[in-house]
């Protein structure tokens, strides 16, 4: 025969657990795939590096075409909305 345990859930009430645990689960799946990974953690002081060294090398050279080709704040507005754009932009010269 069977033994009536006090402490065993109803139909309802085990329903209810069941869904409260499966709405944690997918809340914990949400919060997981938001962690970066082992591969993402182990590029980002590469991509440090790169962005640095990318800097490094371009910031001389966009200095340097700036000097040279010195751009005109005021180019492509039209006449009426100018305003303090109007004003010639022009580049510092290079160690300046």
């Amino acid at each position: 025969m069977t033994d009536l345990d006090p402490e065993r859930f109803t139909l309802c009430q085990a329903a209810q657990a069941r869904d409260d645990f499966a709405q944690i689960m997918d809340e914990l799946k949400v919060q997981l795939a938001r962690l970066p990974t082992r591969r993402n953690q182990a590029f980002i002081p590469l991509r440090i590096m790169l962005g640095g060294a990318i800097r490094w090398v371009c910031h001389p050279l966009v200095r340097g075409v700036l000097a040279a080709f010195p751009l005109r704040a005021g180019a492509g507005l039209s006449r009426g909305h100018r305003g303090r754009a109007a004003e010639t932009v022009t580049a510092r010269p290079f160690g300046a």
